[in-house]
C-alpha cells in the first residue's frame, strides 16, 4: 500500500524504515548517525558515502600507501575505523561500562 506524504508515494515498508532511521538520528546527539552505528542498526542500507565527514581521498590514499607498505596486518580494517566517523558515545559507554564499573546510560 503506497501513501502520499510530501508529494512523494512511499510504501509502508519505506515509512517503517524512515521511522526507524528518524529514531537513529534523534537518539545520536548532535550530529548524525555515526556510520559503524547506521550499519549495525540498519543493515539493508547500503551507504556508500559518508557526507557528514570532511575527508581527503587522495591525501588518504597517499598515507596509507606509505602506511601499508610497513603492515602485514589486515590494513581494510585499519582504514575503516579511520576514515569513518568515531562510533556514538552511547556505543562506545556500552563496550567500556562493565569494564570502569558505571551504568551505560
Amino acid at each position: 500500500m503506497l501513501r502520499q506524504q510530501n508529494f512523494l508515494q512511499i510504501s509502508s515498508a519505506e515509512q517503517r524504515l524512515m521511522d526507524r532511521f528518524g529514531a537513529l538520528s534523534s537518539g545520536s546527539g548532535s550530529h548524525s548517525p555515526s556510520l559503524v552505528t547506521m550499519r549495525q542498526s540498519l543493515p539493508e542500507i547500503n551507504v556508500d558515502i559518508d557526507g557528514c565527514y570532511l575527508s581527503n581521498p587522495l591525501a588518504t590514499e597517499l598515507f596509507w600507501s606509505h602506511f601499508n607498505s610497513d603492515s602485514q596486518n589486515d590494513p581494510q580494517f585499519i582504514t575503516r575505523m579511520f576514515e569513518a566517523y568515531p562510533s556514538q558515545n552511547r556505543d562506545i559507554a556500552q563496550k567500556l561500562a562493565s569494564t570502569v564499573g558505571v551504568d551505560p546510560g
